[in-house]
Order: C-alpha cells, then structure tokens, then sequence
C-alpha cells in the first residue's frame, strides 16, 4: 500500500501539465481520506499511513528544493564561466589592440627617422650618361 501511495504522490509531483493548486488538492484528499481521526476503525494502521504520507509529501519537496537549487547553482556556475569567458575575450582584445598600437606607433617613428635621415642625406649628383659609342666598322664607313 505504500509503494501505491508513494508511486501517485510521485506522479502528481513529476506532472508537468497537472497545476500546483490541482497538486495540493490532490493531497490534502489523500490526507483526508487516511486522517486517524476519520479512521478510527483501522487502529492504528491509519496513523501510520497519515505520517507516511505527510513524510514522503516533504521528501518530495525536499527533492524538488534541492534540485531547484542544484540547477540554480549549475546555471550561476554557468553564467560565471560565460562572465569569465567574455572577460578574457576582452582582455585578449585589449592586449591585441595595444600591441598593435605600439607596432603602428614604432613603424611611424622609424618612417620620420628614415625621413629626415633621407633629407640630411644629399647624394652626389651623376655625371651625365654618355653616348653609346659606335662601332669600328661603321665610324669607318661614315668618315
């Protein structure tokens, strides 16, 4: 008999489409149909289900409760590494953004150095290139 009672109080707790309200009614039908007061006839067999049914009803709870706060804890724990994650991206990004600065930054130095080293720097102007010179045979044709 309790495996039975203790199987319909667990259906109506994993119910999804069976409403909280329609849930305790539910129970409180049950209690009252076991309540001693109610039963005197049984003994004491009637108190004994009473009790068991109160105490597999807050076990229940006590279940539903402690996964409720396991998955609250899983789903923070998993906002956290999220937070951690995105905080690293960022700090990835920032570092990145600042070394390329500083490389544009150094490049910009050395193009003015170069620049004002090309300035300084006066080369000697070439001598005018010469005339190609023409070959034995035809100098000697044209004279």
């Amino acid at each position: 008999m309790k495996a039975t009672i203790r199987e319909q109080l667990r259906s109506w707790a994993a119910d999804p489409n069976l409403p909280l309200e329609e849930q305790k009614r539910n129970v409180r039908q049950l209690l009252a149909q076991w309540h001693p007061d109610k039963n005197q006839h049984r003994d004491s067999s009637a108190t004994h289900v009473f009790q068991f049914i109160q105490e597999e009803v807050n076990r229940i709870l006590s279940e539903q409760t402690h996964a409720s706060v396991q998955a609250s804890k899983e789903e923070q724990r998993k906002a956290q590494a999220r937070e951690r994650k995105a905080q690293r991206e960022a700090e990835r990004a920032a570092k990145t953004s600042a070394l390329e600065s500083a490389m544009e930054k150094q490049l910009r130095k050395q193009g003015k150095s170069k620049g004002r080293a090309s300035e300084d720097f006066q080369p000697e102007p070439r001598a005018k290139a010469k005339a190609p010179c023409s070959k034995k045979g035809q100098d000697e044709g044209e004279s």
